[in-house]
């Protein structure tokens, strides 16, 4: 697994150490043993696994090393993209947040087990997060892959972001109809559009990474209570 990783991705451009290569290996063995105990990703195989998963949250390095800071993960799951950044950028401190408490075990028992001390795992859910004193405007950058539409994204992660911080979302087919769905959201949660970066994975698979760039403080009321954003996107 360690070889395919480091081909596919020095291929596309991505330069890790042989030791971040090792650790990617090693965290898919341990995604294959938690995922026959429960639901971590319905990816099995391991090529699809190295473009869909590891190559796809490892193509936002380039923008993201232009936003330094302190990450906020939102929706870690499995680690993607959360643990697999935070393996790539070992100086940089992380915060994953996840709502599933079996998930939260797992992602602690991996961060252990791969030596990764800067990372930090949060049992919450995102509304839970952005209304905590510890989290609410504190991150320079949050991050959140296949979590949810733009309109309740912005919703989760804006209050996590500290003034003039940066939402980066990771999307598939349908982004450009989602940011226009997202243009009260934006408004409401005094944010905006920053330059989005559009990608190909090796299959043929679109992927866009959009950038929200928060211009002014959350109203107060924002997020709202747990399963408002989704029941009732802005």
């Amino acid at each position: 697994m360690k070889e395919i990783l480091r081909s596919t991705g020095e291929r596309a451009g991505i330069r890790l150490d042989d030791l971040a290569w090792a650790r990617l290996a090693r965290h898919w063995e341990l995604v294959q043993e938690a995922n026959s105990k429960f639901n971590l990703t319905a990816i099995t195989e391991r090529e699809q696994a190295v473009e869909k998963h590891y190559l796809d949250s490892l193509l936002a390095l380039e923008l993201l090393d232009s936003l330094p800071g302190e990450i906020c993960d939102l929706g870690s799951g499995g680690g993607f993209p959360g643990l697999v950044l935070a393996i790539a950028r070992p100086e940089r401190p992380i915060t994953l947040v996840e709502a599933t408490e079996k998930k939260c075990v797992f992602l602690e028992e991996c961060a252990a087990e791969l030596g990764l001390s800067q990372l930090q795992v949060v049992n919450a859910r995102a509304e839970e997060a952005g209304r905590d004193p510890a989290l609410r405007e504190r991150f320079p950058l949050v991050t959140a892959r296949a979590l949810a539409a733009l309109n309740v994204l912005c919703e989760y992660g804006l209050p996590l972001l500290a003034e003039g911080g940066t939402l980066l979302a990771y999307k598939g087919a349908g982004w450009e109809e989602e940011v226009a769905a997202a243009a009260n959201a934006l408004d409401l949660l005094n944010a905006g559009l920053g330059e989005s970066r559009l990608y190909q994975l090796p299959g043929g698979d679109q992927r866009c990474l959009l950038r929200v760039e928060k211009r002014g403080p959350c109203p107060e009321k924002y997020p709202r209570r747990p399963g408002m954003p989704t029941k009732r996107p802005l």
